[in-house]
């Protein structure tokens, strides 16, 4: 997808016809290059799935065009320094941002990673697991990419959208799914959280909460708990 990004046709194109186009161009050209032009059974059939999943995409793609979506940047540099508080010293933070949208209408700009797999995550979900106020935070990514991306521009945070573009199996398997419900306090509490990972970390304190009670000496070895 990215290959298929970074050519000066994708950036005007929007029918769905188009942009399968360039999406199956960008695949067979990565696919020479890692396996040249004799390839195995299994890189065939790998290819065939593919192909499907980006017809899907290009018409996802097509789709969010007709809403005024346009992709503004790929593999995008994170470098942020997130403030710690307590008087202690900033934590610089560096990546790559997958996809970066700009809604032309309002501005809006809209943070996409790309996920692939069997089933389709969701965003939300996939950060958090229970019920508000007794939930428990699994991942931080998509908040630290919204606060990390806005201080480094000098950008509001509230205008920018968090999600995954998904390109997964099935029918609804290729998407794009945006954290739509959280609130800023919401989003702010996930960044709390990752201050509290890193000032833990600065302390040498790794805590565990270990297996779960219905785990034995038998699930441990297979790793069920994990």
């Amino acid at each position: 997808v990215e290959t298929a990004a970074r050519r000066p046709e994708w950036a005007d194109a929007k029918r769905a016809d188009d942009l399968g186009r360039l999406l199956a161009e960008a695949l067979e050209e990565t696919t020479t290059s890692w396996f040249g032009v004799r390839r195995s059974a299994g890189v065939r059939v790998q290819m065939r799935s593919l192909e499907r999943r980006l017809r899907r995409l290009a018409d996802c793609e097509a789709a969010s065009r007709a809403q005024g979506w346009r992709t503004e940047q790929v593999e995008a540099s994170l470098d942020g320094m997130l403030d710690l508080g307590h008087g202690m010293p900033p934590q610089r933070i560096t990546g790559r941002i997958d996809r970066i949208d700009r809604q032309l209408g309002t501005g809006r700009l809209r943070i996409l990673d790309y996920k692939t797999g069997d089933r389709a995550p969701d965003p939300a979900t996939s950060h958090r697991v229970g019920r508000p106020p007794n939930h428990r935070w699994i991942d931080l990514q998509l908040p630290l990419y919204r606060h990390l991306h806005a201080a480094q521009h000098g950008l509001d945070e509230r205008e920018i959208e968090v999600g995954y573009a998904t390109l997964s199996a099935g029918p609804r398997g290729v998407a794009f799914r945006v954290i739509e419900k959280w609130s800023e306090a919401e989003f702010a509490e996930a960044i709390e959280k990752a201050r509290e990972v890193v000032r833990a970390i600065r302390a040498g304190s790794f805590a565990s909460p270990g297996p779960g009670a219905w785990a034995d000496e038998f699930s441990n070895l297979c790793g069920e708990p994990v």
